[in-house]
């Protein structure tokens, strides 16, 4: 008999709901009814004398015969390629990988084995069409500072107008829904949804990125309204208030300041201060550096920028000063302040602004 080893050895497996575009392929089951068909190409001394196995994670889960490609013809011994049907229910969970292989055996116990195909299993194919991207950095909110409201900001993009659920992790909150766990939101007619994403910190008390657990980390996960498999996640990155140094000390008490932005034109990263004397001056002016502008309000609308004859300015509201700047652009953008009656007091950071993925 012919050893197939060789011949079976460059087979590859084709399951046809499977979408490619993805690597590893992914398995949706919200596309599937029932079973899936397992197949591949006839592989060369495909014979009648040989039985086909099917194997999932390397174990036999089934197995036919091969049978004739064309019983009459002029090779009756000729074999076809073999098609499994393989049940969804009992052998496939969202959120697991898998691996599919086909092996022969011909009656004098030569053994072939196919290649490998490795691939997801995930709830549903809805999540192919959302994205997120989220800024980096900011620092939690506290009842020590209540008019500042420091916040990640996330940008959810998927079909115009469908309605989500998004649901936090960690001591993650959404400022949008008055600080609460979960969020129901709908995408506008560009697809597109901004999140407000905040910390509260009498939930996380060591002031660390990290949530409540060490198990439970900060995220957003984004659901169909009413359902439990989850759709996307995506880890949300915070920051703290950072003392003040230099001459930025004799007036700034810390600052909490995006480290990482989005480009997009409309999304702010948000710079929050605390004055060390908050009687010493009313008045906090901004210098951007080129290609960054000024939004018109932070998200606790306590402060509204005004743009000045030589430099954008914002209120010192009980020692506190907050504001928002917004770039088209991805790159590094410098970003400073200082007081109005402490000019030498010259706070400076730079943020990394980044393209929406």
């Amino acid at each position: 008999m012919i050893n197939i080893l060789s011949d079976l050895g460059d087979t590859d497996l084709s399951v046809a709901v499977l979408d490619y575009s993805s690597s590893p392929p992914v398995l949706y089951l919200n596309v599937v009814q029932g079973a899936i068909s397992v197949t591949c190409a006839a592989w060369d001394n495909i014979r009648t004398d040989q039985t086909a196995i099917l194997l999932l994670d390397g174990v036999e889960i089934a197995s036919q015969p091969i049978e004739p490609l064309d019983p009459d013809g002029e090779n009756p011994n000729q074999g076809k390629a073999p098609i499994f049907p393989v049940d969804v229910k009992g052998n496939f969970t969202a959120g697991n990988r898998y691996s599919l292989q086909i092996k022969s055996v011909d009656t004098a116990m030569n053994i072939g084995l196919s290649r490998t195909l490795v691939f997801d299993v995930k709830a549903d194919s809805l999540e192919k069409h959302i994205s997120i991207d989220i800024t980096q950095g900011a620092a939690g909110y506290s009842d020590k500072y209540p008019y500042l409201m420091p916040a990640d900001v996330a940008v959810v993009r998927g079909p115009a107008g469908l309605e989500l659920e998004a649901r936090s992790g960690g001591a993650v909150r959404f400022q949008d829904c008055g600080g609460a766990e979960t969020c129901i939101f709908s995408f506008d007619d560009r697809g597109v949804c901004p999140l407000v994403l905040i910390r509260i910190d009498s939930l996380n008390p060591s002031g660390g990125p990290s949530g409540l657990l060490a198990d439970d980390p900060d995220r957003i996960i984004l659901f169909r309204r009413g359902k439990k498999d989850e759709l996307i996640s995506k880890p949300v990155i915070f920051g703290n208030y950072v003392p003040a140094t230099g001459d930025a000390a004799l007036a700034f008490d810390s600052v909490s300041c995006n480290s990482v932005g989005i480009a997009d034109g409309q999304t702010m990263c948000i710079v929050s201060l605390i004055m060390k004397n908050p009687a010493a001056t009313d008045t906090l002016y901004i210098n951007l550096g080129e290609g960054l502008r000024m939004a018109e309000h932070t998200y606790n609308k306590s402060y509204s920028a005004s743009p000045g004859t030589n430099l954008p300015s914002t209120p010192i509201v009980n020692g506190m000063a907050e504001f928002g700047v917004i770039a088209d652009a991805p790159g590094t953008y410098d970003v400073a302040a200082f007081p109005r009656m402490q000019t030498s007091a010259y706070w400076t950071n730079k943020i990394e602004f980044r393209s929406l993925l």
